[in-house]
């Protein structure tokens, strides 16, 4: 019953209606269903939210057939306007909580370390997989500055060419290798992105970063570097005994046709020096 009041309110206008009998043909459904309810007469105005309709919000009379005054529809349409005030806002948290919680999904279950900083440098979130990969919660690491988990020797390049020249000029950086100290001490290799997040979106601008643990993959490349080397030390011990083995052939030649001959060679001797 209600298609026929939407469609009459397609131009954001009410329905007024003092006798329901008054309605098109078109709306007979909408008619049966208020001759039904015993509703003689009605008033019903859109919940519009720019183009879109979220509703109506309506007075109806079930005793006699009642003249809406202009007073009536202004009313009903304050208390629409604050309904859809209300509906509005109330879609707009729940999408909100939804994309907080999709975010929150993502940002605590990737493999990647990801750690969120104010604009100074100090901790404001991470994930699991960072608090996993540096030793520390996230509850320890508030009110710290990144740098107290670096080591000294990388902070003054990490200030001027990644945060001055890269980060803050332009927004993001490039992938960069540095180090990590490990809350128990222990100090590996870290790859990190950094973005600067959107300062519309937060009370005040924040960084926040990728960070991926390389100790397995530096270990993985030092142990091919291994193998390449032994393969080449292989490779050159085999060289030098197939050279070994032509030269002692080549030396021996000679000796074996100096053995063989030598009976002859000393007769043809003892003839010369008689």
């Amino acid at each position: 019953p209600f298609n026929c009041i939407l469609n009459c309110m397609c131009g954001g206008e009410e329905v007024n209606l003092s006798d329901i009998e008054t309605l098109d043909e078109h709306c007979a459904e909408a008619k049966n269903y208020w001759r039904a309810n015993n509703v003689k007469s009605l008033v019903v105005v859109p919940l519009r939210y720019g183009n879109h309709n979220l509703g109506v919000l309506g007075f109806n009379s079930e005793t006699r057939h009642r003249h809406w005054t202009e007073e009536d529809i202004l009313i009903l349409k304050l208390i629409a306007e604050i309904l859809t005030n209300a509906l509005v806002r109330q879609q707009t948290e729940r999408k909100l909580a939804e994309s907080e919680k999709l975010y929150r999904s993502l940002f605590d279950t990737s493999v990647e370390g990801f750690v969120i900083t104010d604009p100074d440098g100090y901790f404001v979130d991470c994930n699991h997989s960072y608090e996993k990969m540096t030793g520390y919660t996230i509850e320890e690491l508030r009110g710290m500055h990144f740098n107290a988990i670096t080591p000294p020797h990388w902070h003054t390049w990490e200030g001027t060419e990644i945060v001055e020249k890269q980060l803050k000029a332009r927004g993001y950086t490039d992938a960069y290798e540095k180090e990590y100290i490990h809350k128990n001490g222990t100090v590996f290799p870290v790859e990190i992105r950094a973005y600067n997040l959107n300062a519309e979106l937060h009370e005040k601008p924040l960084m926040w970063g990728v960070v991926r643990d390389l100790t397995e993959l530096k270990k993985a490349k030092l142990k091919a570097k291994q193998q390449r080397e032994k393969l080449i030390q292989v490779e050159k011990m085999t060289t030098l005994g197939t050279l070994v083995s032509g030269v002692g052939h080549e030396i021996n030649n000679p000796n074996t046709f100096i053995l063989l001959n030598a009976p002859t060679i000393r007769k043809m001797w003892e003839r010369t020096i008689k």
